[in-house]
């Protein structure tokens, strides 16, 4: 195999002369959204709960000198910015990528688009359970306050699910708002709240701090992320992992909306009785209020 070829190309091939302690490691490495380039040798050793000199042996069995050679393409198959994305002027692109003269345009590159996010829903179906969903629900719903976190890009997913969260319960809370103030919301959280935390590439530095701190306060945590295994995983009671792959410039995160959007309508659907009486409270206030517009453009009014 060449430097081209990925890890997730070369484990399947060599899967049959793999120990049984290899194996173990290689489960990790083929988690939904796991990524190597991100952990050190003994790191990564101590995950799969095997020795260094396994994990050792390991990479040099699926054709790597050993492991940092299998992290350095790693990070230059996937690049972990658009920047490390984006091929410089005159500058060849890494292996394993095409050129951006080469890529497709117009209705072929459409076309590609759209049939990347269908196989990236389908992946979704795959990595989560019906199961998984359910302690999600669970957890939503019964807890006494809800608080939402979401840092950098998650921020756009922890605002969405807030926005369709809020409709189906009361007191469910951005952690981090417009003002920037997560310290000042995390002293409101009380035992037995439900922290969701929102965890997904490029993540932040201060995300570990605010779920450790949200632990000490006896919360429970709520974990959607798009890797399996991290120390944020440890910290929470439930988690959902997203497919995230790697595209051309951008992470998409369909998958995450698409999680976020079906697990709303469990809510509705697992109890009915009470999101109904909110959101006809929502709607009493809507008439009131006439501040949203009726079918045909004019503001709604009560009848």
């Amino acid at each position: 195999m060449d430097d081209a070829t990925p890890l997730q190309q070369r484990i399947p091939a060599h899967w049959d002369g793999l120990s049984a302690s290899e194996r173990k490691l290689a489960h990790l490495l083929m988690q939904p959204g796991f990524s190597l380039t991100g952990f050190q040798a003994a790191e990564l050793a101590a995950l799969a709960e095997v020795s260094r000199a396994c994990t050792a042996r390991f990479f040099q069995k699926i054709g790597y000198e050993g492991f940092h050679q299998a992290r350095r393409l790693e990070r230059d198959l996937s690049g972990n910015s658009p920047l490390e994305r984006t091929p410089a002027a005159g500058k060849p692109p890494a292996k394993g990528r095409r050129r951006a003269a080469d890529a497709p345009r117009g209705a072929q590159a459409w076309q590609e688009h759209t049939r990347a996010q269908k196989e990236q829903l389908d992946d979704l179906h795959g990595a989560v359970g019906a199961t998984q969903i359910d302690a999600a629900v669970g957890l939503l719903f019964k807890a006494p306050r809800v608080y939402v976190l979401g840092l950098r890009a998650s921020h756009v997913l922890a605002t969405y699910a807030q926005a369709l969260w809020l409709q189906l319960r009361h007191d469910v809370h951005l952690l981090g708002d417009a003002a920037a103030r997560p310290s000042e919301l995390l002293s409101q959280v009380r035992p037995g709240d439900l922290l969701v935390a929102f965890d997904f590439r490029r993540r932040s530095s201060q995300l570990l701090p605010l779920m450790r701190a949200a632990a000490r306060r006896e919360a429970r945590q709520l974990l959607v992320s798009d890797t399996a295994i991290s120390d944020a995983v440890k910290l929470a009671d439930a988690s959902l992992c997203c497919p995230n792959p790697r595209h051309y410039l951008f992470d998409s995160h369909i998958a995450a909306f698409s999680l976020i959007h079906f697990v709303s309508t469990q809510i509705a659907a697992r109890y009915p009785q009470q999101v109904r009486r909110r959101l006809a409270d929502i709607e009493d206030l809507h008439n009131q209020l006439a501040d949203i517009e009726g079918p045909r453009g004019a503001a709604s009014t009560r009848t």
